[in-house]
């Protein structure tokens, strides 16, 4: 077989997945918009998602310093960083759960689709000999929030080779903090490549709205 027919098609990843099972639920006249925009890797603002993004970057911060000198001291009950304050116990919590494990590891895998091959890719938050965690920031959870979420199966699939089964969402809202886990089923797979195809021809539909190459795997590696 010619070893370019080999070549990945597509690249998706996780909350690219969540965004378009978001587009094809909503109601929004804007939702087409929107998710066009997610694509595109639009600039857009967000306070929630910079929230986020400051306590994750805490959260490896004070890990490492954890991992290099065996403690953490804080001078305060809060700590800040990038404009937001995070209740130190509970940075220093998550420290303590991360202390054996390596943060943002890039996983991909191949994904055979009746359109051809995809690559599914992310970093995760942090991984263990064991098990792979998603750090969650939010206002309110319930139980069961992030079960309709392609992330864990997006990693879960990427690392099925590798014996690593397990996923974890460790979720808080700033003052609790709750677990989400699930394991890998190989049901997971079919519902990956699903998603996939009907992502693809949304994709192939929309092809002259789309200004971002990177979701056409091989055209990017052209234009590299």
């Amino acid at each position: 077989m010619n070893q370019q027919n080999k070549l990945p098609k597509y690249k998706f990843y996780g909350t690219l997945l969540d965004a378009f099972t978001w587009y094809l639920k909503s109601e929004k006249d804007e939702a087409f918009q929107e998710f066009l925009d997610k694509i595109n890797r639009a600039p857009f603002s967000s306070e929630a998602a910079d929230k986020g993004t400051a306590f994750n970057e805490l959260v490896d911060s004070c890990t490492l310093e954890l991992k290099q000198f065996g403690a953490l001291t804080f001078q305060d009950n809060t700590i800040s960083h990038n404009g937001f304050e995070f209740p130190s116990d509970l940075v220093g919590e998550y420290a303590m759960q991360f202390e054996n494990a390596v943060p943002q590891v890039y996983v991909e895998k191949i994904i055979e689709t009746k359109y051809g091959p995809v690559l599914l890719y992310g970093y995760v938050d942090e991984l263990e000999l064991f098990k792979v965690y998603d750090i969650k920031t939010t206002k309110q959870y319930d139980f069961g929030k992030y079960i309709n979420n392609w992330q864990h199966k997006v990693y879960l699939y990427c690392l099925k080779d590798t014996g690593i089964d397990t996923f974890q969402y460790m979720v808080t809202d700033f003052e609790h903090i709750y677990k989400e886990e699930y394991v890998w089923r190989d049901a997971y797979e079919l519902d990956l490549r699903l998603i996939a195809e009907q992502l693809i021809c949304f994709l192939e539909d929309n092809r002259g709205l789309i200004t971002d190459k990177k979701v056409f795997a091989k055209e990017e590696a052209i234009a590299l």
